[in-house]
């Protein structure tokens, strides 16, 4: 039977690995190897597996804990700080309550929504609110917001949001597109949104981090010109122009042919993002990889405890230590 359906074997290895029987889906993807010896789905599945036995063996030093008071039992993620004090932090959040009406279709929740949260004198976070601002021209309004930045004067947000657009062909046929906004702090609030020219309303254009004092800008893209699936791209600010200009995909050393996501630059120049193309040990790794002169040095798997047999993505850090936050569906968050 397995000889004639080696796809059912492949979904046994993939829900061993999930469950974190690492040498229970090394051998079966030892099993599928055989039947399907040129399928990289099973040769790179058997290489996780390897990996997650070492690293779970001998974890790096970071510790990782879940923030309950940050999480709901909805998705919340893409963390980012937003004073420079590192005592608040915006996040993108599906819990009740989002302006965003309807349901998403991709998880059936609601459409998400940017939340904030002040950490308080006794080490606890507040209770997140959403970011306060007009609801039909600031950062939260019935469409889709996600995935925040902030500039280096933590006095500007960049952020994701997903429409609806009808397709091209004239039918009623639609097409979902996520472009990158700007909204300035006013006071509490925050001003009108401002869309960032690049892409078009045909691509996605999303996930933005800045850095360079704010004058380059890297975000994720399935523009054409990349490894395939969404890739990590970059552009340069023109001050004279006000424009964002020099729009390139990183090169093969970065992007697969499957995902890249959520990048962040750290103040020392490394790009971290996360990608379910390179070999990792769950779905979506976290990654890092330094910026040379000439283009970009080998990317680094950031290991256990940092990722699991889960998704991992979309970390944040400080800017002269070795602590933030990221995201992951892994077993111990709220449900």
């Amino acid at each position: 039977f397995l000889n004639d359906h080696p796809e059912v074997l492949l979904k046994m290895a993939d829900a061993y690995k999930a469950q974190e029987k690492y040498t229970d889906a090394m051998q079966a993807y030892k099993d599928y190897i055989q039947i399907k010896p040129n399928d990289e789905k099973g040769v790179k599945g058997e290489k996780s597996c390897e990996l997650a036995i070492t690293w779970t063996t001998k974890p790096t030093r970071y510790q990782v804990k879940n923030i309950r008071q940050l999480n709901s039992k909805f998705d919340d993620a893409i963390p980012a700080y937003s004073n420079k004090r590192y005592k608040e932090i915006v996040y993108q959040s599906y819990r009740q309550g989002a302006e965003g009406k309807g349901t998403n279709d991709v998880n059936g929740q609601a459409y998400p929504d940017i939340y904030a949260s002040k950490l308080q004198k006794d080490g606890k976070w507040t209770a997140p609110v959403p970011l306060v601002g007009d609801p039909k021209s600031g950062v939260n309004t019935a469409f889709a917001e996600g995935g925040p930045a902030m500039n280096e004067k933590m006095n500007e947000i960049f952020f994701t949001r997903c429409k609806n657009y009808k397709s091209k062909k004239g039918d009623d046929e639609k097409v979902k597109s996520c472009q990158i906004w700007s909204s300035k702090k006013r006071g509490n609030a925050y001003g009108d949104a401002i869309m960032l020219e690049i892409g078009n309303d045909s691509v996605i254009v999303a996930h933005p981090t800045l850095t360079n004092k704010d004058q380059t800008i890297y975000f994720v893209s399935n523009m054409k010109g990349g490894q395939g699936g969404k890739d990590i791209w970059t552009a340069d600010y023109d001050k004279k122009k006000k424009q964002w200009i020099n729009v390139r995909a990183l090169g093969p050393e970065v992007n697969t042919p499957g995902d890249e996501l959520y990048p962040f630059v750290h103040a020392d120049g490394t790009l971290y993002f996360s990608s379910n193309g390179h070999v990792g040990i769950g779905g979506f790794d976290i990654f890092k990889v330094e910026k040379l002169e000439d283009g970009w040095g080998p990317v680094v798997n950031m290991k256990v405890p940092i990722n699991s047999s889960a998704d991992d993505i979309a970390i944040t850090f400080q800017r002269d230590a070795e602590k933030g936050y990221l995201t992951s569906n892994r077993n111990g968050g709220r449900v």
